[in-house]
């Protein structure tokens, strides 16, 4: 018997391997194994990007191997697409290439040969190029051309342990794609965000227009986010699925007789460990590429600063009549400012010196304090309920159907997006104080959750009810519902500040602090200990939180997932844990996974965001597959996570990754209509069944309470373009000989403004800062504050840090020093504005 090394397969692969990538191809032409050469990270090692055999259904992924070319042509406009593969060719090995001829057996009029080689100008790049001939004597029309990636991006198959979680971050990929012409491109990087990853973009002569995932790829594994394609044309595979034309519709190409057409895909290393090194590689191998400065979701009434690199841009079209551009560009890029008059989405096309076209998509949102009420009384109008089984609860909705899901506590994600959308309503009334809200709030808490889910006595929470009269929710042992709850009492705690409420600031917090000890003795430990404490990165400061947040960091070095899986949910709570413990290793390994994961594609659906867990700590009913949706409900508390370093390693974070975080705390909003109705997310994948916005509120809440909740209007210094702003708009100024800033607030809060670099900080408690004045030696500032509420008077407090003096004074309110803070208490009746001079002593 011989043995099983000396078997014959019956072929042996075709090896090229050039200066940074290795390639080995079938008899069909395709890629089994692509490797990157070794890295100089700490897992330094060859980087295998090709996944093994996946079983799909009747597919399998050697179907959609790197190197394979999905095909669709007709004769006529009649007639049926006829769809093919290369299932077989004659490959041919040269010095410095690879040349193959593949062939077509349903598509015998077309000829389609390709050669892979490495590029002259630009060593360390992989050229395919494919070439088309119309060999017959029709013409015939080319409606598919598409490319699949069947990359190692798998999550299963590793113990759960350390040993197995860093196999897992070192040797699985994440993928992040952008469809945008010639700026279009496909990234695979290593979990942990280590060096090299690779990234395949379209080449000279070629424009990418469509990507969806191979359908059966979507509901294989709640691990595995699919097998990507991209497509050059894409007509016939729109026709095909009975898809609904993408954002800029479908190509298709007409060959006639004898003539060809030539495409060229291009594979080059990306290198460098920041989270920012797509934009930068794309750049630095001259594709068109958009660098946004505040993410891609911008209120109408302020400026969106875009940066395009790798090429010379030539002109800027809006698609859109309302839309206002500034720009200007040299032969290293150039920048615009685009503005918009109306909400929505827009595309913003450039055409460079070159002739090529690439895209960027945008959304322009109603201005944030605007945004901000309207969700709150759509809440109020559309998830209340009046009558009924369920009376003052706040249900999650159909946002079509404008109507509340009264079967939706039948799995726990229904009192989970109820008490997402209730701590929305809490936080927007902290800051716009409406009384027939925060009666409803209170009605939610001592009708509702004291009465269906919270038993106060024994400090236990439910997650479960059946939609009958009289029921009481049951399964108190999931531990996210205990934190969710805990977060909703902390809010409200604060509203009882200001509004008449049942019961007082202390009681509120009493309730919170009960559930902390519920969650302790009640709560499954595995929930407890891997991914729910989602939403607790203030809370456990706590005393109570002690024993369980030393374990936590302690028992789980690298504690990234949910079940089998990896999970970026609990990465705001490990961020918080490791700041109070002064881990730093474990705050390096959060930074660096949270901008791998983190997308810089300029979409308005993903820039700066995750996507939604594929497995969450419970499968939510109302996800069908494994679809890529973006936002996370994590995205908003994951950017504060980044931010958050600036108030103690102020140099930590580069540029790029501040604009990931700015990003990430607008995205959410594009999610919110403008009648105040939400979805849970979007999903761009076509082939996905869930695909578009999602119907259902969900738990979209969770990240627009954090907004509210830590909204700041940052100022930072920039080599480039003077400052970095983001929730308001600076102004600089003389007075009196001296230089002066004005800020204005443009977040629909006007809570906390931090200037960064000068370490000067103000907020405000009871009342919105309208607008800040300060001169650049700290010894004047002009603050203007806003009680927007118009019946109600308000009790307003104002910190201020990091004024030059140790005694000031002040033009209006009562000031005391507290420490290195000055504060100021002053009452500001209903919609009235109140303006403070401070100078020192």
């Amino acid at each position: 018997m011989k043995p099983v090394d000396d078997f014959d397969f019956g072929f042996e692969p075709t090896e090229l391997s050039t200066s940074a990538i290795s390639f080995n191809f079938l008899p069909s032409g395709r890629i089994n194994s692509l490797w990157l050469n070794e890295s100089n990270g700490p897992f330094s090692s060859d980087v295998q990007f090709v996944t093994g055999p996946v079983v799909m259904a009747d597919e399998t992924t050697d179907d959609y191997l790197p190197g394979t070319i999905l095909l669709g042509a007709r004769t006529s406009p009649d007639d049926p697409w006829m769809v093919s593969r290369n299932s077989s060719a004659t490959v041919k090995s040269g010095e410095s290439n690879i040349e193959i001829d593949y062939d077509f057996s349903l598509l015998p009029e077309l000829a389609v040969t390709g050669n892979f080689f490495e590029s002259e100008e630009q060593p360390g790049v992989v050229i395919w190029d494919i070439v088309i001939k119309n060999k017959s004597r029709k013409s015939i029309e080319i409606g598919e051309l598409g490319f699949p990636f069947a990359f190692l991006n798998t999550l299963d198959g590793f113990p759960l342990n350390d040993e197995g979680m860093n196999s897992l971050l070192t040797e699985r990929m994440v993928l992040q794609h952008h469809i945008g012409g010639a700026g279009s491109y496909l990234a695979a990087r290593r979990m942990c965000g280590d060096s090299p990853g690779l990234l395949i973009y379209p080449g000279v002569g070629t424009s990418w227009e469509f990507h969806h995932s191979a359908p059966m790829s979507l509901r294989v594994s709640p691990g595995w986010a699919g097998v990507p394609i991209v497509y050059v044309h894409s007509r016939a595979t729109a026709d095909r699925e009975g898809w609904a034309d993408w954002f800029y519709g479908h190509s298709s190409l007409v060959l006639e007789p004898k003539e060809e057409k030539q495409y060229q895909l291009c594979f080059a290393p990306i290198m460098g460990r920041h989270g920012f090194e797509v934009p930068l590689a794309l750049a630095e191998y001259k594709i068109p590429t958009f660098r946004l400065s505040q993410g891609a979701v911008t209120p109408v009434d302020t400026q969106n600063y875009i940066e395009i690199a790798g090429t010379r841009p030539a002109q800027f079209v809006p698609e859109a009549e309302d839309a206002e551009i500034e720009s200007e560009s040299d032969e290293h890029g150039g920048i615009f400012a685009v503005s918009r008059r109306e909400s929505g989405p827009l595309r913003v096309l450039v055409e460079d010196m070159d002739g090529r076209e690439s895209w960027c998509h945008l959304f322009f949102v109603r201005p944030l304090a605007e945004l901000i009420n309207a969700r709150a009384q759509w809440i109020f109008d559309n998830q209340l309920i009046r009558s009924g089984t369920f009376e003052h609860g706040i249900l999650p909705a159909d946002n079509k159907e404008n109507a509340p899901e009264l079967d939706c506590f039948q799995t726990p994600w229904g009192i989970i997006g109820s008490l997402a959308d209730a701590t929305f309503l809490v936080e927007k009334n902290i800051v716009y104080m409406d009384p027939e809200q925060v009666q409803a709030i209170d009605r939610y808490v001592e009708d509702f959750l004291l009465k269906v889910f919270h038993k106060p006595l024994q400090n236990t929470f439910a997650s479960v009810c059946p939609p009958a009269a009289g029921a009481i929710a049951y399964d108190a042992s999931r531990a996210q519902s205990y934190v969710h709850a805990i977060r909703f009492y902390e809010a409200v705690s604060r509203l009882a500040r200001h509004a008449k409420m049942t019961r007082s600031e202390e009681g509120y917090c009493e309730l919170a602090d009960g559930l902390i000890e519920g969650l302790l003795k009640f709560s499954d430990r595995e929930g407890l200990y891997s991914t729910a404490l989602f939403g607790a990165s203030d809370l456990i400061e706590k005393p109570a939180w002690k024993e369980l947040r030393d374990k936590y960091l302690e028992q789980y070095r690298l504690p990234f997932w949910v079940g089998r899986h990896f999970s970026l949910t609990t990465l705001d709570e490990v961020a918080a844990i490791a700041d109070q413990t002064h881990a730093i290793s474990a705050t390096g390994s959060v930074e660096q996974l949270l901008l791998t994961h983190r997308s810089t594609s300029p979409n308005w659906w993903s820039f700066g965001t995750e996507a939604r867990p594929l497995v969450d700590y419970e499968l939510h009913p109302e996800l069908s597959d494994y679809g890529a949706m973006y936002p996370s409900y994590t995205t908003t508390s994951l950017s504060h996570t980044l931010l958050s370093w600036l108030n103690r390693d102020y140099t930590r974070l580069d540029e790029p990754s501040l604009r990931l975080a700015f990003g990430g705390l607008m995205a959410p909003w594009a999610m919110v209509r403008e009648d105040g109705a939400a979805s849970m997310g979007f999903c761009p994948d076509m082939a996905s069944s869930q695909r578009g916005l999602s119907p259902r509120t969900g738990d979209i809440g969770f990240a627009l309470a954090e907004f509210i909740r830590r909204a700041t209007v940052w100022v930072l210094p920039s080599a480039e373009r003077g400052f970095i702003t983001f929730g308001g708009s600076v102004e600089a100024y003389p007075r009196d000989g001296k230089p002066c800033l004005r800020i204005v607030p443009w977040d629909g809060v006007g809570r906390r403004i931090v200037i960064r670099h000068m370490n000067v900080e103000i907020t405000v408690e009871g009342a919105k800062i309208d607008s800040l004045e300060l001169n650049a030696d700290l010894r004047w500032m002009t603050l203007t504050l806003d009680n927007p509420n118009e019946a109600v008077r308000r009790e307003a407090t104002i910190r201020i840090e990091g004024l030059w003096g140790t005694a000031f004074q002040c033009s209006e309110g009562a000031a005391t020093m507290e420490g290195s803070q000055l504060v100021i208490r002053m009452p500001i009746e209903g919609a009235r504005l109140r303006e403070i001079e401070i100078t020192p002593i």
